[in-house]
């Protein structure tokens, strides 16, 4: 209960999250959310890479086959949207000469941590 309390009090989505995590633990059940699955799918995409342009995660996760993504219409912006739930905005990344928005690898550590 104390842990309720301190997502509500935090407010924006957590206490909606709490409830969730701790419906789905009660019901011992091991579905996971569409974000959950969104952060696994990322990491299985960055394989051993440390930085990814926004354009190159995007066709990574819609052409896993036994992903939602495809069919969902993600695209940059979208994506970025998401991720902005999980304080993981795209910024600008180099890879050797070229500079476009992207995403390092790193970013995502925390949320893996606590979500995937």
């Amino acid at each position: 209960m104390a842990l309720f309390a301190i997502a509500d009090e935090v407010s924006g989505r957590w206490p909606s999250l709490a409830r969730k995590a701790a419906l789905a633990l009660s019901l011992g059940r091991d579905d996971i959310g569409r974000e959950e699955q969104l952060l696994r799918d990322i990491r299985d995409a960055f394989e051993q890479e440390p930085k990814l342009f926004s354009d190159e995660l995007v066709k990574r996760l819609t052409a896993k086959a036994d992903a939602p993504w495809a069919t969902e219409g993600l695209n940059e912006w979208t994506l970025a949207d998401t991720l902005e739930n999980f304080s993981i905005q795209p910024k600008l990344v180099r890879k050797g000469k070229i500079v476009r928005r992207g995403y390092h690898r790193s970013w995502f550590e925390d949320a893996w941590s606590r979500w995937a």
